[in-house]
């Protein structure tokens, strides 16, 4: 079995995803109240683990920030997140919390194809 980088693996996902996307779970964790701080400072940890891994295969992302800052996805359904755009789209890392669980999240989502933008030519023989 062949071991990607995690920048590779996010591309992959990019290249099979449907307009809406793929993600994957990176890592989960309930979030219990006692252990709340000790958790999301793991997290924040595997996070920054995630960003410069990405990073150094694709360079530096082209926004790094939190829900509500300017430039941050609208389509994207995390509380922080970085990501790198290309041609083909966009792949991204973050965390999210809800329903109780502390996520790291990674995936790619394409760039919306414009189909009035797709001409077709006629046959040259």
């Amino acid at each position: 079995m062949e071991i990607k980088p995690l920048a590779q693996l996010l591309e992959d996902m990019l290249y099979e995803a449907n307009d809406d996307g793929l993600e994957v779970c990176l890592a989960e964790a309930v979030l219990a109240a006692s252990e709340e701080h000790v958790l999301r400072a793991e997290y924040l940890q595997r996070y920054s683990r995630a960003l410069l891994s990405i990073t150094e295969h694709r360079g530096a992302p082209w926004f790094n920030g939190k829900r509500g800052e300017p430039g941050f996805p609208e389509w994207l359904k995390l509380e922080c997140a970085s990501c790198w755009s290309d041609a083909a789209g966009v792949i991204y890392v973050g965390l999210s919390s809800t329903g109780g669980l502390l996520r790291l999240l990674g995936g790619g989502r394409p760039h919306p194809v414009r189909r009035e933008a797709i001409t077709l030519l006629p046959s040259a023989g």
